[in-house]
């Protein structure tokens, strides 16, 4: 590359940066002006915040809710929890006596074949 040519490409680099130093001057007006900085952070902001209100409004409604029909709850609760322990109970002792019977007659089988030999 000779000076020339070096002389042209220098200025035309020069003209391209002070071109986009005016589009970047002109884009940061636009923001500054026309779009506050934080628009979209606020609004952001914002919105967070409302969906937060509602939850914790569900939370409340759910929580005295749960403290209403806690008593209820647990009585019900307690009333089939022995509801079951009884019927639990009725099983076993229907398994205990099949297997009493079953262990008699079978003793008694052995003592049948003992005398029949």
């Amino acid at each position: 590359m000779n000076q020339n040519q070096v002389e042209v490409y220098s200025t035309v680099i020069l003209n391209l940066l002070g071109k986009l130093v005016d589009i970047g001057t002109v884009v940061g007006y636009y923001n500054a002006t026309i779009t506050p900085p934080n628009a979209d952070i606020n609004r952001l902001t914002l919105s967070i915040k409302a969906m937060l209100e509602g939850v914790e409004d569900r939370l409340e409604i759910v929580s005295q809710t749960a403290k209403a029909g806690a008593t209820g709850t647990n009585e019900t609760l307690y009333k089939e929890m022995e509801k079951y322990s009884r019927q639990k109970a009725a099983y076993t002792n229907n398994l205990l006596g099949l297997y009493s019977f079953l262990n008699i007659t079978a003793l008694g089988l052995l003592i049948y074949i003992y005398k029949a030999m």
